[in-house]
């Protein structure tokens, strides 16, 4: 074994440092440990301290040289075994990680370099930094994006809450527990709760992808969801909002606060808002994608966009409703809003179109069940739109298939849950099937999909 010898750095002072000097190959290679010895009691010829009452420290220095030499020669048999031949700066880098290792085990005192390295990793484990990463890198949509920001805001909350700053370690069943019940207590509701679940496990899942966690959904870590205020509009209800004409009396009836000089352009608000609703209730695309609606996506009785959530074109026919919209406009292009003033507004048509029936919903908040009774236009928002033109669809005999890609749904279950259909309902619509009513039918759908499968 190629053997590390200790010299002393100056011998011409009263004290001076210890050194050791590694010969390989004709390599010179020195590391210094940082041993401070009097010269007065070094024993030159067999590079060691003298041990006496005058030098007590002799001691201690010895077994500090001892355990240097140690860990310095096994450095050289390490690179020897792998053919390696050091170079100086290698060489105290590997004395160097080998020592952090030691104190590392033992709880002492790391280098700088060794600090900033377990620093940065660290700071890698943790969730809350990565999930803002991640959703500043992330191309989804700035409603999504909302989504995320929701969920690192409590999360953060919670952080202090429990004094802790959460790393991908602490993201388990204990932690989904802990979690939920604090935003139980919070008075949350069970789909608030299974939104930021939601947002959770993909951030996890992203970072597990990324080599950052080995991460795998504990039994029980779920999201849980229930039918809120989601509510569907039935055809007759659609065509109230349609046929329904803003009148300055009309508006003051229901909004007698209403200031004479804001009529002008409340009318004008409750007219396009209407139609921007119209437009979603037939097409029954998201109010992101139907936004985007212009005249090049109009063709031969067609309206084709690519949507943005799934990132695919889809094809829908023009609704009768929408050819007078697309004279009024030019286009279904409308003026732009933002999504709480149309829903705002939407709350407003529908109470003066009347759609008020009274509907009683359940929602979980805070752990308890409750039940209130709400006039249905105050439950109609912008996803009304999209989740009454695909149930009517369906209602009126369009293909569920059909209606499952329009909706950009993987998996036809997910549509029938989708839509506001009873079981009854879904039970009416197959009595005609071939299966159950013996007669042989083909589909116009099941024709046209044989057609694009001999295409390819």
């Amino acid at each position: 074994m190629t053997e590390a010898i200790p010299f002393l750095i100056d011998k011409r002072k009263d004290k001076t440092s210890i050194q050791f000097i590694v010969r390989i190959k004709g390599q010179r290679l020195r590391f210094v440990p940082g041993i401070t010895i009097e010269t007065k009691y070094w024993i030159d010829n067999v590079r060691w301290c003298k041990e006496n009452k005058q030098y007590p420290e002799g001691y201690l220095n010895n077994i500090q040289i001892k355990k240097y030499k140690e860990i310095i020669e096994n450095v050289i048999a390490e690179f020897q075994s792998n053919l390696i031949l050091p170079t100086q700066q290698s060489f105290k880098d590997a004395i160097v990680k080998r020592i952090d290792e030691i104190n590392m085990l033992e709880g002492g005192v790391i280098s700088d370099e060794k600090q900033k390295e377990i620093d940065v990793q660290q700071k890698l484990q943790l969730f809350i930094p990565f999930a803002e990463s991640y959703k500043e890198s992330s191309d989804k949509s700035i409603s999504t994006k909302k989504g995320y920001q929701t969920t690192i805001n409590k999360l953060k909350e919670y952080e202090s809450h429990i004094g802790v700053n959460l790393k991908f370690e602490d993201i388990d069943i204990s932690f989904y527990n802990k979690l939920k019940q604090y935003l139980i207590n919070k008075d949350h509701s069970k789909n608030y709760i299974g939104g930021l679940f939601k947002n959770i496990i993909l951030f996890m899942g992203e970072a597990k992808a990324q080599g950052l966690c080995k991460f795998e959904k504990p039994r029980g870590f779920t999201v849980e969801r229930e039918d809120g205020d989601s509510i569907s509009l039935s055809i007759e209800e659609i065509k109230k909002i349609h046929d329904v004409v803003f009148t300055e009396d009309l508006v003051k009836k229901h909004f007698p606060d209403l200031r004479p000089q804001n009529m002008s352009r409340k009318l004008k608000s409750l007219n396009i808002e209407r139609d921007r609703f119209i437009i979603g209730y037939c097409t029954a695309l998201r109010i992101s994608d139907y936004s985007r609606v212009n005249d090049y996506d109009l063709d031969d009785g067609l309206i084709s966009i690519w949507t943005r959530k799934k990132d695919k074109k889809v094809y829908v026919p023009m609704h009768y409703y929408l050819k007078d919209i697309i004279a009024r406009y030019g286009g279904l292009t409308l003026p732009k809003i933002s999504s709480q003033k149309h829903n705002e507004q939407l709350k407003d048509i529908c109470k003066i179109a009347g759609i008020n029936d009274p509907v009683k919903k359940t929602i979980t908040k805070g752990g308890v069940r409750i039940e209130e009774v709400k006039e249905k236009y105050n439950l109609v928002s912008s996803h009304t739109a999209r989740r009454s033109g695909a149930t009517n669809m369906y209602r009126n005999g369009i293909d569920l298939l059909y209606i499952s890609r329009l909706l950009g749904h993987s998996k036809i279950e997910q549509t029938v849950k989708y839509l506001k259909i009873t079981t009854k309902e879904l039970a009416i619509s197959l009595k005609d099937n071939p299966y159950f009513s013996g007669k042989k039918v083909i589909s116009d759908m099941s024709v046209l999909l044989e057609g694009e499968k001999k295409k390819k």
